[in-house]
């Protein structure tokens, strides 16, 4: 996500967020310092819910589950 051609489709809001708005379920960012304190912001913002990371995290723990990765 740290591709600078991304960044035409933020509308300037931070990339991490819009992926999760986006649907992604696991983000590759290499900005952590700000990615991470922007997704909180997010869901403190009610922009990002709490139940749209559970839902993520729940899918991808049930594909390394089915792989048997865990």
């Amino acid at each position: 996500l740290d591709m600078g051609a991304v960044l035409e489709y933020t509308d300037g809001g931070n990339i991490a967020v819009t992926a999760l708005l986006a649907g992604n379920d696991i983000l590759l960012i290499c900005d952590y310092a700000e990615g991470i304190p922007a997704i909180l912001n997010a869901v403190e913002e009610g922009t990002v819910t709490e139940e749209m990371i559970d839902t993520a995290c729940c899918r991808v723990l049930t594909w390394k589950y089915n792989l048997g990765l865990i």
